[in-house]
């Protein structure tokens, strides 16, 4: 389910749109299909504090700063971490200190949840960078079953992100 919200944030940052502060409440599934809902859409490179959200979706640049493709990638490591753990991750805006990633994540999301959050948006990766560590480089076996079946990385994904909003509902 990863997947098709970058997608979505990719076709947005195509239109010289963000969402700015993104988070679980937003991710939705319907009759199959993902939706992705927000009341935040901003232009990029245009400041307003109307739509800035303070609290840990709202990435530090936020309150000074113009909006850019980067205060999503924030808020979705946010989301990433809260969607495996239940949690949102723990931060405390006033320092200069990144937020915190479970120990518990399992790769590759502990490591794309930590670029996600870097506190200088230049430093975070982008989501093509995301999309790029979620593909499989190729399946491999599962020594589970050892009927030579493939499971794919992109399935696990789905079917874990699929179980967490489902959890969530």
């Amino acid at each position: 389910m990863l997947d098709p919200v970058l997608d979505v944030l990719l076709y947005l940052h195509g239109k010289v749109s963000c969402m700015a502060t993104s988070k679980p409440s937003n991710i939705m599934v319907v009759d199959n299909q993902m939706k992705l809902s927000g009341d935040s859409l901003q232009v990029t490179g245009e400041f307003s504090k109307h739509f800035f959200t303070p609290g840990v979706y709202g990435a530090p640049e936020g309150a000074t700063e113009t909006i850019s493709p980067a205060a999503d990638v924030w808020s979705l490591g946010v989301t990433l971490i809260e969607v495996l753990t239940q949690h949102p991750p723990v931060w405390d805006r006033s320092t200069d200190r990144e937020p915190i990633v479970p120990e518990s994540i399992p790769q590759p999301f502990a490591d794309i949840a930590r670029e996600c959050l870097r506190l200088d948006p230049a430093r975070r990766c982008t989501l093509i960078d995301i999309k790029a560590r979620l593909e499989p480089r190729r399946s491999l076996p599962n020594p589970a079953n050892n009927t030579g079946r493939t499971v794919s990385a992109k399935l696990r994904i789905m079917a874990l992100i699929s179980a967490v909003l489902v959890y969530l509902r």
